[in-house]
């Protein structure tokens, strides 16, 4: 399938018309049609910018020999892949919970201990809402008010927990699991280096484990926020 009929494809399947894409790539409308009739081709940019709008890779957006077929199986293998990350991000904090020092993991936890108790505090919003939309919902009879009072609640507790693991994991990996497996990659890269080169230039070397290991130290997520 060519680049013009994929690109007609893709924006359908999103709904979005000539005139919003070129919105969301800020050019015109004559633009996407042009691309679309295979007249012209978009710039790099621009098709970085497709990709992302549309959740494919530069491969699968420009290479006429990848079909729907190929994307179609690759987007189905998403469940497996998330699994699989899943497991990745297990493994590895498994291992960084191994190589922590006492104090380091003493400042993890506490950390997490301090997220979680402001993610618990963060419920009380959502209380609040609730209440709100039961005394709305008590103006009905009472069956329509159990049964519109109980989608309510499951609908909010599953809002409230998806934002509660989503924050908790995203603050979890980008303050220490991948800190961690950058400082892991910044010290293989220095041993590396010593190894190759090991007359040349130690003292640089020791002052880039220096760096390293000064990066390890975390600071409370609490004083980050304030």
């Amino acid at each position: 399938m060519k680049f013009c009929e994929k690109l007609q494809k893709l924006r359908k399947e999103k709904g979005y018309s000539q005139e919003q894409l070129a919105d969301l790539l800020d050019v015109s409308r004559q633009s996407v049609s042009k691309w679309e009739s295979g007249t012209t081709y978009p710039e790099m940019d621009k098709l970085l910018s497709l990709c992302k709008i549309f959740n494919v890779s530069l491969d699968e957006l420009t290479n006429d020999e990848i079909t729907d077929k190929n994307i179609m199986d690759k987007k189905k293998n998403n469940f497996s892949n998330i699994f699989y990350a899943i497991l990745d991000m297990i493994n590895k904090s498994i291992e960084m919970f191994k190589n922590m020092s006492k104090k380091e993991l003493a400042k993890c936890i506490t950390e997490l201990i301090i997220l979680f108790v402001i993610l618990l505090v963060l419920k009380i919003p959502f209380n609040y809402i609730n209440a709100s939309v039961r005394d709305i919902f008590i103006n009905f009879s009472p069956k329509a008010f159990d049964i519109l009072n109980s989608i309510w609640l499951f609908l909010s507790n599953v809002i409230y927990l998806i934002l509660f693991v989503t924050i908790f994991i995203f603050v979890y990996k980008s303050r220490f699991l991948d800190k961690y497996n950058g400082v892991v990659k910044t010290k293989e890269k220095v041993n590396k280096e010593e190894s190759e080169e090991k007359t040349e230039e130690p003292e640089l070397t020791k002052k880039e484990i220096k760096v390293v290991e000064k990066e390890e130290k975390h600071s409370f997520v609490i004083f980050d926020v304030l």
